[in-house]
């Protein structure tokens, strides 16, 4: 009976062990254990290119780390992907291009899987990944610019700028920063990579004294091509700025109905709405100017109107901005000496309601000073020679 026992003891384990093997074998040749790879479908998935989402042709600095990440958007499968069932080794990811790599290491973050590669050669790379098991695939095109792409020197004359003032401004100074400047890591959004440029300062006519720039940055030659053919900009807002300023110029005398151009320069705050928005042509080139009920936070009334006008030489060369930061406006002034509601609490409707007129004050004011059309002929008078 014992020898008996032992052998039905082998053969349990025997048969259980071949079970074993063949449940392993089948779990190996299982695309997504745990998941139906037959439903797997590019819609539960999303592919992020340096955090953001998935879009052709971004744009990128030699240099720049290029990071991938494939994430699960589907509540239904992420807990699974969570559990790794989602095997790293089944995705093929490649680079092709100026930066080619056959084979990036891919790693298991949670509900993502993760990959990078540092863009050392300037070009055009394609991205390209699949899931085996699946028909799902991306193909991306990205550029990859070197840096004085965004950041080139000034090389123009102080004298090569002729502009003629009135009343409405007094010069003042020059400043002349003749190297581009380059995003720092760390820097918050606002801090973008700029050309170098000269500065000409006004006073302005004194009733609430604040100073006018105009400022003159060139364009690197192919600049607005590039950005014409990307659909994505990444974070280089100058050029992203040029390429929207282009867009409008290029449909004149139609006026935008969407002013993508009104908070650049940018600032860490809300651009309050415009108004005043048109074209106007200088001696050498056009543009659009426009006013803004200056910027604030959340739930800031209005306060300081700014006149602003952005505008490009007609041979493409050269960029012009001027601005005319707190325009006088006295209905705003008359409003915004009423007592204020207090902004939490009981008084929220009310003081809601506050913030709001002044906006609507500001777009019906006719008074403002120095009034549009002084500056408008300043900017009528601008001539950049070089």
């Amino acid at each position: 009976m014992e020898i008996a026992a032992g052998i039905i003891l082998l053969l349990a384990v025997a048969i259980g062990g071949i079970f074993w093997l063949e449940s392993k074998g089948g779990l190996e040749e299982e695309s997504f254990p745990g998941i139906d790879t037959d439903k797997i479908t590019k819609d539960q998935l999303t592919l992020m290119i340096n955090d953001s989402s998935y879009h052709e042709n971004e744009t990128f600095r030699k240099g720049d780390v290029i990071s991938i990440d494939l994430r699960v958007i589907d509540a239904d499968i992420k807990d699974d992907f969570k559990k790794k069932l989602f095997d790293e080794n089944l995705i093929e990811l490649r680079v092709e291009g100026s930066n080619k790599n056959d084979g990036l290491d891919i790693f298991d973050k949670d509900w993502k899987l993760s990959a990078s590669y540092t863009a050392h050669n300037e070009g055009k790379d394609k991205i390209m990944l699949s899931i085996k098991g699946t028909d799902i695939r991306y193909e991306m095109d990205v550029s990859i610019l070197d840096s004085s792409f965004f950041t080139i020197p000034m090389d123009m004359a102080t004298e090569d700028v002729i502009f003629k003032t009135n009343d409405a401004l007094s010069f003042d100074s020059i400043e002349i920063a003749r190297e581009g400047k380059s995003k720092q890591s760390g820097e918050g959004w606002w801090d973008i990579d700029l050309p170098g440029h000269l500065a000409f300062i006004f006073n302005s006519d004194g009733k609430k004294f604040e100073k006018a720039y105009l400022e003159i940055y060139p364009i690197a030659e192919g600049v607005i091509e590039e950005y014409e053919r990307n659909d994505q900009s990444g974070d280089f807002l100058f050029l992203e700025n040029i390429k929207n300023l282009k867009k409008n110029i290029d449909g004149k005398p139609v006026i935008p109905e969407e002013l993508d151009i009104r908070k650049f320069p940018p600032i860490n705050a809300s651009a309050g709405p415009s108004r005043d928005v048109d074209f106007i042509d200088f001696k050498n080139g056009t543009g659009i100017r426009y006013v803004i009920a200056g910027y604030y936070q959340a739930h800031d009334p209005s306060k300081f109107p700014i006149y602003r006008y952005q505008g490009i030489t007609n041979d493409g060369k050269y960029y012009v901005l001027f601005t005319y930061s707190n325009l006088y406006s006295p209905d705003l002034e008359s409003y915004l000496n009423k007592p204020m509601p207090q902004c939490c609490g009981e008084e929220q409707e009310v003081y809601d309601e506050y913030v709001k007129e002044s906006f609507a004050v500001l777009k019906n004011e006719k008074k403002l000073s120095p009034s549009i059309k002084q500056l408008d002929q300043f900017i009528e008078s601008i001539e950049v020679k070089h």
